[in-house]
């Protein structure tokens, strides 16, 4: 089993000191860590800068050349170690990171070099935390002393922070670490939130939903969406459970999950990557009593909280807003542009499982 994890944020937000406290402590919990330094700063500290190119577009693709090395060699490298335990990557910055960088025309021409794409480069991770920069919320804290390579302002800093985290919005597993406290309860913060992912001791899908009337998406800075098409299944062997097919042509995702509830707000969940090939074998067994739910997701970060907004061709009146928590009484705040009907947590009628019996059939 291997997991992958992203760490991300702005200047000075604490990604290069986590790196080795996050390997220490998950060593302790019986994981393998491994640990891969920010690109940009070998190449920056080996004097191949954007400056000393002709072009910085030339700059933009030696440095998605050797990120995509780095990280394909760090993937394939765990798939070939012993499976006496179980595997995590922590990558320091991630692909799309480089869109912070440059202009989109030029970071999709760089990675479609290489094969890929930039949603395929963002969800071939497992989870991304953005570590916000000291300079949004603890300037005491922010420096350019433990970075030589580091030359923002601190008002350069936050904007720098903000157009990163865009870069990362619509990821399925988005997390912010904020700096609501001290560096020390920030890294836990973060530890806290990795371990609820790699399900340290169980995965748990803890969430809150909420039926809201059709929310206006316009002037929503941190917004992104895809389509979702989800397919409840009867398997041979009696078991139910569901696959999803999260995005469209080569972008696309093909996801199985399993859900065992645990509360109303509780469930285990376990998920697994798929093969197009597997998913359209998976959809024979479709359930004849269910239609696929086919949706938009709209995926918002407000006040350091990741909000998924579903909205279904079926309603043009309301929608349905999630957020996944750590714990059942974790606080959050809804944003201000949405407009809550009532909490629908603990009503099985607005499961997707329930609605995709009450879709009519053509």
């Amino acid at each position: 089993m291997t997991e992958s994890i992203v760490l991300t944020g702005g200047p000075c937000g604490g990604k290069s000191s986590a790196l080795p406290f996050l390997k220490e402590e998950l060593e302790k919990c019986g994981w393998r860590v491994l640990t891969v330094g920010e690109t940009a700063t070998d190449l920056m500290q080996s004097g191949i800068t954007p400056s000393g190119m002709k072009e910085y577009a030339d700059y933009q693709h030696i440095n998605t050349k050797y990120m995509l090395f780095k990280h394909n060699l760090f993937f394939n490298a765990a798939e070939i170690m012993p499976d006496d335990k179980p595997t995590v990557i922590i990558f320091d910055r991630g692909i799309n990171d480089c869109l912070a960088y440059a202009q989109w025309d030029l970071f999709e021409s760089a990675l479609k070099n290489h094969g890929t794409t930039p949603i395929a480069a963002r969800d071939r991770y497992g989870a991304v935390f953005h570590m916000t920069t000291a300079a949004d919320g603890a300037e005491e804290y922010y420096t350019l002393k433990n970075n030589k390579v580091r030359t923002e302002t601190p008002e350069q800093a936050i904007a720098l922070d903000r157009k990163t985290l865009s870069c990362w919005v619509g990821h399925p597993h988005l997390r912010v670490i904020g700096n609501s406290g001290n560096f020390e309860q920030k890294l836990n913060h973060l530890l806290n939130e990795i371990k609820g992912y790699l399900g340290i001791p169980t995965r748990k899908e803890i969430e809150r939903k909420f039926l809201i009337e059709y929310p206006d998406f316009s002037g929503v800075e941190l917004h992104n969406k895809v389509d979702i098409t989800q397919v409840y299944l009867n398997m041979p062997d009696g078991s139910k459970c569901r696959v999803r097919k999260r995005g469209i042509g080569e972008d696309a995702v093909y996801i199985k999950t399993e859900k065992r509830k645990i509360t109303d707000t509780e469930r285990v969940e376990i998920e697994s990557r798929l093969s197009k090939e597997e998913y359209d074998c998976l959809c024979q067994y479709a359930d004849k009593e269910r239609q696929p739910i086919i949706k938009t997701r709209h995926l918002v970060v407000w006040r350091e909280k990741y909000f998924e907004i579903d909205v279904f061709p079926f309603w043009q009146d309301k929608a349905v807003l999630e957020i996944e928590l750590l714990s059942a009484d974790e606080p959050f705040e809804i944003p201000p542009f949405i407009s809550v009907i009532k909490e629908v947590t603990d009503d099985p009628r607005y499961t997707n499982a329930s609605l995709a019996k009450a879709i009519p059939n053509d």
